[in-house]
């Protein structure tokens, strides 16, 4: 059954004089649900307690997440309450609250109720428990006056706002920094929520936490993903700690030029190829079909970041590298410099998107990003192991199940 095991006892045991028994059930189920979901939040209270004019990036999410989800709660309780007076004939049974009926009856959340929520896929009764625990997060928020230190990501409302609220804390902690020169990194940690809750919260970022693998697993001893286990459609991911980092400035002056993303081993680097992605033209015989073939292979089985070098060292080695008539000279010394670089990212992982649920498709909102796509993660993946492997097998990352 697609209704909590309360609602079904509680439909079952209901009774009242001239009604069927689909109404005495469906009346059944309005009470309980009116008696789950709480009224509406008292904005000026919490603001006076939880003010925006602080800078508190955290209150503004607060508030702003608050007013939503007043927005929704209103509409569930209005509507749940019009419908129990209808089938009781205190009112007219208008079509909006026979079609809400109707929902309901078939274990749905009731298409008036989507046009104010958050993005789901969740038959009625878990969509009603999982508002109840979004709704007793917040609960806990403004009693609290912080958010907890492992944020659920997916029991907000539009989560896009409290990601650019760290950013934003980022910048105000490092004067001179501007968000558009930082990009997200993240490590996948091996603590738990309970050692993470000890803490007040990430030096640099946040913890994140309520993820769900869908077409993958984590590996807690090898640190990197692998095979789902036949039966499972997901799997929890563990904490992960999303932290800014600073873009080079290099890296936004010659974007346009880059061709790959890719590790960077020092035989990639010889590679034509690989110079091509620093915007470098240097003139480097191709080599052999054999050592061609290995190479472009080795080359698109890679994932990571874009390396970054510095301005000074990109133009030294650019210079250096035109200089050069000598390809073994070319490949063996820019391969020594940028093999030496401290800022070549060596990581080889999979770009993960995490969607809100596993519908995976969304609209654009007016405030610029989709309903249902949040962001990319680097996850970790094997040695032997291609990023194109898991695009096929659809691998990402989901803030709530389907169930």
């Amino acid at each position: 059954s697609t209704l909590p095991k309360e609602v079904a006892a509680e439909g079952d045991s209901g009774n009242g004089g001239g009604q069927s028994e689909e109404e005495r059930r469906l009346i059944d189920i309005c009470n309980s649900t009116l008696k789950r979901v709480r009224k509406p939040y008292d904005i000026e209270t919490i603001e006076l307690a939880c003010p925006i004019t602080t800078g508190k990036f955290q209150n503004i999410v607060l508030i702003q997440e608050l007013r939503r989800f007043n927005d929704m709660i209103g509409r569930i309780r209005k509507t749940l309450y019009a419908l129990t007076l209808a089938l009781k004939g205190g009112v007219v049974l208008t079509s909006e609250l026979d079609s809400i009926a109707s929902d309901i009856l078939q274990g749905q959340p009731p298409e008036a109720w989507m046009k104010v929520s958050y993005p789901t896929t969740k038959p009625y009764g878990s969509f009603i428990t999982d508002l109840v625990r979004r709704l007793d997060v917040f609960d806990k928020w403004v009693e609290t006056h912080n958010p907890e230190p492992v944020c659920w990501l997916g029991g907000l409302f539009f989560p896009h706002s409290f990601i650019t609220g760290v950013l934003q804390r980022h910048c105000r902690n490092n004067p001179g920094l501007t968000i558009d020169k930082l990009r997200w990194d993240n490590n996948v940690c091996d603590v738990d929520v309970q050692s993470v809750q000890t803490r007040t919260e990430a030096a640099e970022g946040w913890y994140f936490g309520g993820l769900l693998l869908e077409g993958c697993r984590w590996d807690p001893i090898a640190r990197e993903l692998r095979e789902a286990k036949p039966g499972l459609l997901t799997e929890p991911l563990p904490i992960i700690h999303l932290f800014p980092v600073k873009i080079d400035e290099v890296l936004a002056d010659i974007d346009d030029q880059f061709v790959g993303e890719g590790e960077v081993s020092e035989e990639e680097v010889a590679s034509t190829s690989t110079l091509s992605r620093f915007g470098m033209r240097v003139p480097v015989p191709p080599p052999q079909p054999q050592s061609l073939g290995s190479s472009m292979g080795r080359t698109n089985s890679l994932l990571g970041r874009r390396p970054s070098l510095s301005a000074h060292h990109f133009a030294t080695l650019k210079q250096n590298a035109d200089a050069l008539d000598s390809s073994m000279v070319v490949r063996a010394g820019v391969a020594k410099e940028l093999a030496a670089s401290k800022t070549v990212q060596k990581r080889h992982a999979y770009e993960c998107p995490i969607y809100r649920t596993g519908a995976r498709r969304g609209v654009l909102a007016t405030t610029g990003h989709s309903t249902n796509y949040i962001m990319r993660v680097d996850l970790p993946i094997a040695r032997n192991s291609a990023a194109a492997h898991w695009t096929k097998r659809g691998a990402a990352l989901l803030t709530s199940s389907n169930l």
